[in-house]
């Protein structure tokens, strides 16, 4: 009897403790939640925009977003690497990779606006501001203001 209730203890103590190794990513959602919001803002407003300083705009309102939750972004990639191949997505965040998907496809069908308004200095000036802040999210430098 004394046999069967260690070895219980034993496979229980096993199972939670693999359990508990696995990864949830709950701390990924929000961030991905909010790259996944703002995206969706930005496609929508390059879908409006039908001048120069209206794709400005939208660059521009983008950035500032991106700016906001770059460095919340970068360590998750950081955390979780899996999240940089499409390949080894976890099954738990498959409907926001999904979504991210989607929107991604919309994006490609808008960008034309603004590589055609890119000779216009606002516009110029919006899209370097973009790269840079993307930089940050994807950059392997240490940036500043980041946490150790």
């Amino acid at each position: 009897m004394k046999k069967y209730l260690l070895l219980s203890v034993f496979v229980l103590f096993m199972f939670s403790g693999t359990l508990g190794f696995a990864k949830d990513y709950k701390d990924a959602e929000p961030v991905l939640k909010e790259l996944i919001l703002s995206l969706e803002k930005f496609v929508g407003g390059l879908e409006k925009a039908e001048t120069a300083p209206a794709i400005a705009a939208a660059l521009t309102e983008y950035t500032k977003a991106m700016n906001g939750f770059a460095l919340r972004f970068k360590k998750i990639i950081k955390k979780y690497p899996e999240l940089s191949d499409e390949k080894t997505h976890p099954e738990s965040l498959k409907p926001l990779t999904l979504k991210m998907e989607e929107i991604t496809k919309k994006l490609f069908k808008v960008f034309g606006k603004i590589t055609a308004n890119v000779s216009d200095p606002e516009v110029k000036a919006a899209l370097d501001e973009m790269n840079k802040a993307s930089a940050k999210m994807h950059g392997d430098e240490n940036e500043e203001g980041e946490e150790k």
